[in-house]
């Protein structure tokens, strides 16, 4: 079976681990083309690839012969671009978060269905073997019926090193919460078998100076009758070490795991087991195996653009929540 072929627009540092990791799938797929405005990153990037270079999409889409485009752009460009790929006849690869609003998402998923093509999300945190080891855990039962979730980040936004559209609502779709969070979303709506109902959140921009948000706090609800707890620290430096974090509690035990670390803790009664999962596999290798089998087999994706879709609703959600003070039930894409 021929080789997949890949264009690139952007070529920062998500398409170069992007590259990394599809140095281990090289049989399936090949990166023919990298397009950025900044001549020098495209050149930089193709070079270790031996890629085509462009600094005009639009030029790449019309000139270059390709199966995917990955779009690694700023959030406010994710729509209209890959609204452009996939009128081009192309199956389309998103960095999370997929757009801005979940009206963007509709009109990719619309047009995905229009033109007979797929959208792929970047969810890259369901593909760690960390929390694929997790799920497969509370699938078999091992901590009884999940009955709590909690998802946290604490670490420093690296506010004085980000560039402008990062910290401009208008263009990043939010802050923190954008950036970092649609991956605790991934947590909540990958590890627990039901849809969020409920979402009552505190989103705050307590950096001073800055308009985007900072901090959030969120309690979840989930139609199966698990909550959740969902907090986001990144507005100032803190004592605590920097950290991602995520628990399950169940009837039986419980599951705690670093998405990033090797290892998952199985707690029960009195009793812990720190589980290896260390593998020489790569969480985007995964992702580009996924959807490379999902398109020859004519199916969807498992983070298509309705999943992705589904975690910008959470986000909106919780920011409606904060500015009426009221609970809101997140929309769902499917």
């Amino acid at each position: 079976m021929s080789k997949v072929k890949v264009g690139f627009i952007g070529a920062g540092t998500i398409a170069k681990a992007h590259a990394a990791g599809m140095g281990f799938i090289a049989s399936q797929a090949q990166v023919a083309a990298v397009c950025d405005v900044n001549q020098d990153a495209a050149q930089s990037l193709a070079g270790e690839l031996g890629a085509t270079v462009y600094t005009s999409h639009k030029d790449m889409l019309a000139k270059e012969k390709l199966d995917i485009v990955l779009i690694c752009l700023p959030h406010y460009l994710h729509c209209p671009v890959g609204l452009e790929v996939l009128r081009a006849g192309i199956h389309l690869f998103l960095e999370k978060p997929m757009a801005i609003t979940t009206a963007e998402c509709r009109e990719l998923i619309t047009c995905a269905e229009r033109h007979n093509r797929s959208i792929f999300v970047g969810q890259t945190h369901q593909y760690r073997t960390t929390c694929r080891k997790a799920r497969e855990l509370i699938s078999s039962g091992a901590i009884g019926e999940p009955r709590i979730i909690t998802t946290e980040i604490v670490a420093y936004y690296n506010w004085e090193k980000r560039k402008p559209w990062f910290l401009d609502p208008a263009k990043a779709g939010g802050g923190a919460l954008f950036n970092t969070s649609p991956h605790q979303i991934d947590h909540l709506l990958y590890l627990i078998d039901s849809p969020i109902s409920r979402v009552r959140a505190k989103v705050e921009a307590l950096r001073p100076g800055q308009s985007v948000d900072s901090d959030s706090i969120a309690f979840i609800e989930y139609e199966n009758g698990v909550c959740g707890m969902f907090y986001v620290f990144q507005g100032t430096k803190q004592e605590d070490a920097p950290r991602v974090l995520v628990k399950v509690m169940g009837t039986a035990g419980s599951i705690t795991f670093a998405p990033f670390s090797e290892e998952v803790t199985l707690s029960r009664m009195d009793t812990m087991e720190k589980i290896s999962v260390k593998d020489n596999d790569n969480p985007m290798a995964r992702e580009w195996r996924e959807f490379i089998q999902a398109i020859r087999e004519n199916r969807q994706p498992i983070t298509d653009g309705y999943y992705g879709g589904n975690v910008v609703a959470v986000l909106e959600a919780m920011i409606e929540s904060s500015r009426t003070h009221n609970a809101v039930k997140p929309e769902r894409l499917n």
